[in-house]
């Protein structure tokens, strides 16, 4: 899952006295997109491994990254929807 730490490495710590709490907000943000690559993974019966380069190919990946925010207070299955209408959108074929 290294593909995974590269793209959130923006959510690195700023300074040293926010390390703790961002170090967790990483571990946080690092579990949700596993179990999303996951969920989106099971949904189309695909593994997950095929999962990640789809999303990270049609920009289910960076749709994630940016939205996180708002996606990670929505169901799975929501969510899964959502990035899958993203990489449709930018020509991804599952449906």
């Amino acid at each position: 899952m290294d593909g995974i730490c590269q793209i959130f490495r923006n959510f690195a710590p700023q300074s040293f006295s926010k390390r703790k709490n961002m170090a967790r907000e990483e571990r946080n943000i690092i579990g949700y997109t596993v179990g999303l690559v996951s969920e989106f993974a099971l949904r189309f019966s695909i593994r997950p491994r095929q999962a990640y380069a789809y999303l990270k190919r049609y920009k289910g990946m960076e749709h994630l990254q940016r939205h996180y925010g708002v996606l990670h207070t929505q169901s799975f299955p929501d969510t899964v929807d959502v990035l899958a209408q993203v990489c449709q959108n930018n020509g991804g074929g599952l449906r």
